[in-house]
């Protein structure tokens, strides 16, 4: 989970070949599995992985929070979409199965399609 969080806020869904090699060593998706060219990405400073429930050995849910940038917690209030209770921080659940290399965030069929990419400023700059 550290490792695809890295290479999700270092901006690797952004460019197609960097998503190629992402969805490689970190994603256990459906054979022509593809994004949407995003509209808008999540600005954060930080990810936080919490508990880790498994159903058995190779079947596990990771939360992560994420704090956002006070931009965007601006941005959703003029929206009038609160991205949290608990201003100033998103909150995801992420299907984790085991593969014969490791672990991988699953998307589908094994789960509900990622969610729209979470960056660092820095990473939204390049």
């Amino acid at each position: 989970m550290q490792a695809y969080l890295a290479d999700e806020l270092s901006g690797a869904r952004l460019s197609s070949e960097r998503w190629r090699r992402f969805m490689v060593d970190r994603v256990m998706s459906g054979e022509g599995y593809d994004e949407p060219g995003w509209d808008a990405v999540d600005l954060v400073n930080a990810a936080h992985v919490g508990p880790v429930t498994c159903r058995d050995a190779g079947h596990c849910t990771a939360e992560v929070r994420f704090v956002l940038v006070p931009a965007q917690i601006a941005a959703a209030s003029a929206q009038g979409t609160a991205p949290h209770p608990q201003a100033g921080e998103l909150r995801e659940s992420y299907v984790l199965m085991r593969a014969a290399d490791g672990w991988r965030v699953a998307t589908w069929p094994h789960a509900d399609p990622l969610p729209r990419p979470r960056v660092t400023p820095k990473a939204w700059r390049r």
